[in-house]
């Protein structure tokens, strides 16, 4: 109740939302093959192999992987470099899993965090 003796309506305020690359940040390790991590650093993208980078490029969340418009709600994401432009699907991303799937092949890669 009010001072006026009035009831008053909670005011419900939806809790702020983590963007997906904000819960994709930090190393990653992959569940087929310990050697194998990734490392998200911003939108950098950090593909390591008994820790030596492998390839690395900017991360860029998309629409889809044939028009490829920037969508930071989106389910697809894009690793692009110089030499080339990767589209895969995030399937899950939570605290302490990853997991996402090349587009053209169809494989699915697993990873849990690491730090």
């Amino acid at each position: 109740m009010n001072k006026a003796g009035g009831e008053f309506d909670a005011v419900k305020t939806a809790a702020p939302s983590v963007s997906k690359v904000d819960k994709l940040q930090g190393r990653w390790r992959s569940r087929s093959d310990t050697c194998a991590t990734i490392e998200i650093k911003g939108n950098i993208f950090l593909s390591l192999y008994n820790e030596a980078i492998v390839s690395n490029g900017v991360l860029t969340f998309v629409n889809n992987c044939q028009e490829r418009f920037h969508d930071p709600q989106g389910e697809f994401f894009i690793v692009s470099n110089e030499a080339d432009a990767l589209c895969y699907h995030l399937t899950v991303v939570g605290d302490t899993f990853l997991e996402y799937v090349y587009i053209p092949r169809g494989t699915t890669l697993s990873y849990e965090r690491i730090e």
